[in-house]
């Protein structure tokens, strides 16, 4: 891998495929920060495949410390936002259609209680553009490099995505690894 000291960070709003890029990541080689399966979940049957990421006190303040060089970690706008950039070497801002994101959110959360309501919908709306703006902001403070991942894009066209994601790490991803890469994202949808 060819990054300098520092964590690799995947930062999105929720239900942009932040758990597929984090799964991503670890099927070709990057070591990945955070558990398969979070207790934290909200809803872990909605979450068949996993969300890769560290339990929310752990994380809630952001990375203060090197435990995470090399590494990948999930962290949403808020947890970037409080981050300390000497700590992260590149970012991975995932992203979805809005209105996708938060159908998607509306979906997952309307098994658990009646989130279809307009202000759960709000609510979830003004999360997502929170996430940006605080990743923005944190990017440009900190000056750092990263790259911008489509959901969809994932999807269509896996391996450019993935050979682009790889590149752009220093990675090689042979084809046992772009076939496992695959194989995820069919189970997934």
């Amino acid at each position: 891998m060819d990054t300098d000291t520092g964590a690799i960070v995947v930062t999105g709003a929720g239900r942009t495929g932040t758990s597929l890029m984090m799964q991503t990541l670890r099927i070709i080689g990057i070591p990945v920060a955070g558990v398969d399966y979070c207790a934290e979940f909200p809803d872990n049957g909605h979450h068949p495949n996993g969300c890769w990421q560290l339990p929310i006190a752990e994380v809630r303040n952001g990375i203060h410390g090197h435990e995470y060089d090399g590494k990948a970690i999930k962290l949403f706008g808020p947890q970037l936002a409080k981050s300390n950039g000497e700590l992260v070497d590149r970012v991975i801002v995932c992203h979805r259609d809005r209105d996708e994101s938060i159908a998607s959110a509306v979906k997952l959360g309307s098994t658990q209680e009646a989130v279809d309501s307009p202000l759960a919908v709000e609510q979830i709306a003004s999360a997502y553009d929170t996430n940006y703006v605080l990743i923005d902001e944190w990017i440009n403070e900190w000056q750092k490099r990263y790259i911008d991942i489509w959901f969809d894009g994932m999807l269509s066209q896996t391996e450019e995505q993935v050979r682009f994601i790889g590149d752009w790490l220093g990675v090689l991803v042979d084809d046992n690894q772009m076939c496992a890469v695959k194989n995820n994202i069919i189970r997934r949808n």
